[in-house]
């Protein structure tokens, strides 16, 4: 599909987005139109551009502007919740007992454990990008770690904490929520192909669970970094393994 094209189905997303949530204060409505139309569009346009490029950017240079781009948009999503008198609880930043706290990652982590393995048993491969973003040097895998932590922290807040609260006050539907979010929080990663992109999708709805079971973002958090660290540092090798 042409970039031209996309990004004209990303606009009129947005634009339908902002139509549908007149409920939402004017900073969170653009926010949500922003995140289900313009922001998938741009990550899939990205990857097309990183996909024909013969030489790709340097691991450290990628790792960098993840952190950066994933920061900015937390940021930008706290101010914009707090702008617009958002309860942090409505948005998962919320303490959790423990014992709760530990049954939940456990559930998390069993449920994205079961996900990676049924991927893996019916030979997906992983694309160019994926390969490359594994670190290789030391210094790499100490930045490595950083790279999960921010996945985590990050995209739980924006995708999971901050767009399922927004769509569930602009539908009125929690099931149509989560739905949509697990949607845009799929095609977000376009770098890991159609099948990678299906892959995210379903692990946003297990990320989800915790969440509605407990209403807090921690466990999901916790269970983010942990899957895209352990993956990354010590089961590359089988996972990347054709």
């Amino acid at each position: 599909m042409r970039q031209s094209t996309i990004i004209g189905l990303g606009i009129a997303a947005s634009i339908v987005a902002w139509q549908a949530s007149p409920e939402l204060p004017a900073l969170a409505r653009g926010l949500t139109a922003f995140l289900v139309g313009v922001f998938p569009a741009f990550s899939v346009v990205q990857a097309q551009a990183v996909g024909q490029l013969e030489v790709l950017p340097s691991r450290n240079k990628l790792y960098a502007s993840t952190i950066l781009s994933l920061w900015g948009l937390a940021f930008a999503t706290a101010l914009i919740a707090s702008e617009s008198r958002m309860d942090p609880r409505l948005l998962g930043v919320s303490e959790l007992p423990w014992t709760t706290f530990f049954l939940w990652l456990g559930f998390a982590l069993i449920g994205v454990a079961a996900l990676i393995l049924a991927f893996k048993a019916f030979g997906v491969a992983e694309t160019r990008m994926i390969h490359h973003m594994i670190p290789q040097s030391r210094i790499e895998k100490v930045v490595y770690v950083g790279v999960s932590a921010t996945a985590g922290i990050c995209e739980e807040l924006v995708f999971r904490g901050f767009l399922i609260a927004a769509l569930i006050a602009a539908t009125g539907s929690v099931p149509l929520a989560v739905i949509i979010s697990a949607g845009t929080f799929g095609v977000a990663h376009a770098h890991q192909d159609a099948t990678g992109a299906l892959r995210a999708t379903l692990l946003a709805f297990v990320l989800t669970v915790p969440l509605l079971a407990t209403g807090s973002l921690y466990p999901g958090i916790a269970a983010h970094a942990l899957v895209d660290l352990i993956a990354g540092l010590w089961l590359s090798n089988w996972l990347l393994k054709s």
